[in-house]
C-alpha cells in the first residue's frame, strides 16, 4: 500500500512521501540476493514486479530473471 489519493490530496503527494517507494527507488542490485553474487549479472535485466509476483519480497530474484540471465550468457559465448 503506497497510499490513497483522498487522503493524500494528490498522486503527487503519495509519489513524493510514500516510505515504501523511497525504499524502491534506493534498491541497488548489490541489494538484491543472489544477484550481487552472480557472474551472469552483466546479462541481467531485473523486473522488481516479476520479482514481488514470484516471492512477495523486492530483495530477492526471480528464477525466471536468472534462467533467461543465464541463457542469454550461453548464447553469447557461442
Amino acid at each position: 500500500y503506497i497510499g490513497n489519493i483522498f487522503e493524500h490530496g494528490s498522486l503527487h503527494d503519495i509519489l513524493q512521501s510514500s516510505t515504501i517507494l523511497k525504499k524502491i527507488k534506493l534498491l541497488r542490485r548489490s541489494d538484491i540476493h543472489p544477484c550481487n553474487e552472480c557472474e551472469d549479472s552483466h546479462t541481467c535485466v531485473i523486473c522488481l514486479g516479476l520479482i514481488h509476483t514470484e516471492s512477495g519480497k523486492m530483495n530477492t530474484t526471480s528464477e525466471q530473471i536468472c534462467n533467461f540471465a543465464h541463457a542469454m550468457k550461453k548464447s553469447i559465448e557461442c
